[in-house]
């Protein structure tokens, strides 16, 4: 059964809190994308403390992706991913690469992917998102995929 939960815009802390009142064992899988907010306001230090308790309360219920941040104008999300890197790397949480699917080989933003503010992404960018962490793990139906799966 395919089960979808989504938090646009959510703090870290609110999304640690959605995931510890929530009922865990009907996810296999849950993929966390967070710290775009942290890295702008010059806190990646604790989007790794929420990121590593989120993932210690969750690590023996389901596999845990963590995505790194695709890029911002407003700010430099490098210290974060780096975090996020680092808390795979010690906890054993699976590392999505989104970062590299936003900028050009010149390590440029791929701006068609972002609406003017260079921060949020317009439609075609979210597609880009969701198509790369579906090439970790399956997270859009098939054509082929029956309803009831």
């Amino acid at each position: 059964m395919w089960t979808y939960v989504t938090l646009p815009g959510k703090k870290s802390r609110d999304i640690y809190t959605r995931l510890l009142t929530d009922d865990i064992s009907k996810y296999t899988k849950i993929v966390i994308y967070v710290g775009g907010n942290g890295a702008a306001s010059g806190t990646p230090r604790s989007v790794y403390e929420k990121d590593r308790s989120t993932f210690e309360a969750l690590r023996h219920q389901c596999t845990v992706y963590l995505c790194t941040l695709c890029p911002r104008t407003d700010t430099d999300i490098g210290p974060v991913n780096e975090e996020i890197q680092k808390l795979c790397v010690e906890t054993g949480a699976v590392l999505i690469d989104c970062y590299h699917s936003f900028i050009y080989a010149d390590k440029t933003t791929i701006r068609p992917f972002y609406f003017k503010d260079g921060i949020h992404l317009c439609p075609k960018g979210s597609s880009r998102l969701v198509s790369t962490i579906n090439t970790v793990t399956p997270i859009v139906k098939s054509k082929h995929t029956s309803a009831r799966e």
